[in-house]
């Protein structure tokens, strides 16, 4: 855990940023601040004991607004490794995060179901669904077996290997720094007769199919076609390009 100082004005963190560390105000006051084009809105205003920013604790994704300091304060701030030893040897102490972080998916789980996806032609509704996912190049090839992997089952978790027990993965990839995999990266689903592809709080984001989604894009999900699709997790210069094929199975009446 740091323990960190700053004065009137000072940025804690900025909208875009990545997200590695939650924080609590020990002492003064912080500012929430979100930036659309030449209009700022002040999202909240937080005093001690308040924490901010508690969602880099379980995702990875480019900061959602800017956090400054309105007058001299003082914050202790926590990484994802770090919450993960405080959950192990001192519970007790991760309560308040804990507390916030199931305020805020709560808060996000909302607004999900306020906003309707947009019509796609859905698959027959007796259908069987299976994904091969196979590595687009040597460099993708280096990294992933040839030959691919067989997704039988939806929803399937992608991400970077990680020890975290915070990370939950059905294909775990390794990665080196600078990471183009987030922990929890994306994830194939299957969801009222359409397959998605939908990003899981990824920094560098998904292209699929030319669409962006995840990282700094406004976009968080897309739709995979019957056939192949194009990924690539991480941002366009990234390694991990791959194929998903799409393959509808009807079952015989």
């Amino acid at each position: 855990m740091q323990h960190q100082k700053f004065n009137a004005g000072e940025i804690i963190f900025e909208q875009g940023a990545p997200s590695h560390r939650a924080y609590m105000v020990v002492e003064g006051e912080v500012e929430i601040v979100q930036e659309s084009g030449s209009h700022a809105l002040r999202l909240a205003t937080l005093g001690q004991g308040e924490i901010f920013g508690e969602m880099g604790l379980v995702e990875e994704s480019p900061r959602g607004a800017t956090a400054k300091a309105t007058q001299h304060t003082t914050v202790n701030s926590i990484d994802h490794n770090e919450f993960i030893a405080l959950i192990k040897d001192r519970p007790d102490d991760c309560m308040k995060y804990l507390h916030s972080l199931f305020v805020r998916l709560r808060s996000m789980n909302a607004r999900l179901v306020q906003h309707a996806e947009p019509e796609k032609p859905a698959l027959t509704a007796d259908a069987e669904i299976h994904c091969i996912i196979r590595p687009v190049g040597e460099r993708a090839q280096a990294l992933m077996p040839p030959e691919g992997f067989m997704v039988t089952s939806l929803p399937f978790r992608v991400g970077r290997k990680s020890q975290s027990p915070l990370v939950s993965n059905d294909l775990a990839l390794e990665d080196q720094k600078p990471y183009h995999l987030s922990r929890n990266h994306f994830v194939i689903e299957r969801k009222d007769g359409h397959v998605l592809l939908r990003d899981r709080g990824s920094f560098m984001g998904t292209q699929v199919n030319g669409l962006s989604i995840g990282g700094h894009a406004k976009e968080k999900i897309a739709f995979l076609q019957l056939g192949k699709n194009n990924i690539t997790a991480g941002g366009p210069e990234s390694p991990f390009q791959m194929s998903v094929e799409v393959i509808e199975n009807r079952i015989p009446l």
